[in-house]
């Protein structure tokens, strides 16, 4: 791997140290219904992935947008900074090609994949976002797709979490900060963006969000059904600058 600067050492150790939690909470079967439920079919939605060879960028200790793209008949790789992250992803998936390297200098060919997706990994690539995305504009076919789940800067609830991240460093590291998506579709001159969808309620904070809000397993289990159905009902009418997250469809074509 090609030597890393501060912020993605940093990255990198704080994420080999805790690997292990992380997977406990976000890659447990409440966390992954929802990601299933209200995250991927966004995600993915009119994008064809039968065949499809697919990046599962920063993909995460269990890879579940890997195991996603998998049911749909991708051709999976997955890429992440952490050793220690792909090491985990590849007992869940051992036969993906996989990659430890940076998103900002990944060493792929050009023009290699005809999806990339990134879930809730951009944010983390501060103050190099703009190097991330050249990065992924070059290694994305033309026509392909680069699809994204990240915080939104505009949102007010980002307000809350620059407080969090300054209070709680225990799991946040240097680098993070919610994502302007204005600025991001300007920073991607090959990209068109096709969608942009808002979301993230009580369920995504009190479940999706278990290591960080502290919910104890048990309580995510005893009240995921009325939460699954205020989330439903939310989404219906939360504005985007209320929103906890958003989900961007980008498809590359060259100007």
């Amino acid at each position: 791997m090609k030597q890393l600067n501060r912020t993605e050492h940093k990255q990198q150790q704080h994420y080999d140290k805790i690997y292990i939690k992380y997977a406990n909470h976000y890659d447990d079967p409440i966390s992954i219904d929802y990601r299933y439920t209200f995250i991927f079919k966004k995600l993915f939605k009119n994008i064809h992935l039968d065949k499809k060879t697919c990046l599962d960028a920063m993909c995460g200790p269990s890879g579940i947008a890997s195991s996603f793209l998998k049911e749909k008949g991708a051709i999976v790789h997955a890429l992440d900074l952490s050793e220690n992250v792909i090491q985990s992803y590849k007992k869940h998936h051992p036969g993906n090609k996989t990659y430890t390297a940076s998103i900002l200098n990944t060493g792929l060919p050009n023009d290699f994949f005809d999806v990339i997706s990134i879930v809730g990994g951009l944010h983390h690539t501060h103050p190099y976002l703009e190097q991330a995305i050249e990065e992924v504009q070059r290694i994305l076919k033309p026509n392909g797709y680069l699809v994204v789940f990240e915080p939104p800067s505009k949102s007010l609830l980002n307000l809350i979490r620059i407080v969090w991240y300054k209070l709680d460093k225990k799991y946040f590291s240097e680098g993070e900060a919610a994502i302007c998506i204005s600025k991001l579709k300007k920073t991607a001159p090959n990209l068109t963006c096709l969608s942009e969808k808002y979301g993230g309620g009580p369920a995504y904070f009190l479940l999706y969000q278990s290591m960080i809000t502290r919910m104890p397993k048990a309580i995510k289990i005893a009240v995921k059904t009325p939460l699954f159905f205020i989330e439903t009902l939310y989404e219906k009418i939360i504005p985007s600058f209320f929103s906890a997250y958003v989900i961007v469809q980008f498809q590359k074509y060259e100007h």
